[in-house]
């Protein structure tokens, strides 16, 4: 029996990029979600504080419209909020 996912097939690059004692994970998507590009840092625990890189945009944490599986459903890079 074969199975289809619901939507886009979610194209992107993950880079990984060493800032002090973190390593940030980039993702940067191509085709319909060009343009979108998500940074996010692992931490040891709740207390660890990473320097905020410049290159780092708005925060999108628990912005559910980030996660790939509303990102494949919707095929669109999510709107900004005012």
């Amino acid at each position: 029996m074969t199975t289809h996912a619901l939507g886009i097939v979610i194209d992107k690059t993950r880079y990984r990029v060493p800032d002090g004692d973190f390593v940030w994970e980039v993702d940067v998507y191509h085709g319909d979600l060009a343009g979108l590009v998500v940074a996010e840092v692992e931490l040891p625990d709740e207390k660890a504080t990473p320097r905020l890189p410049d290159w780092l945009g708005c925060e999108v944490t628990g912005d559910r419209r980030y996660i790939n599986q509303a990102l494949a459903e919707t095929g669109a890079i999510p709107e900004e909020n005012g």
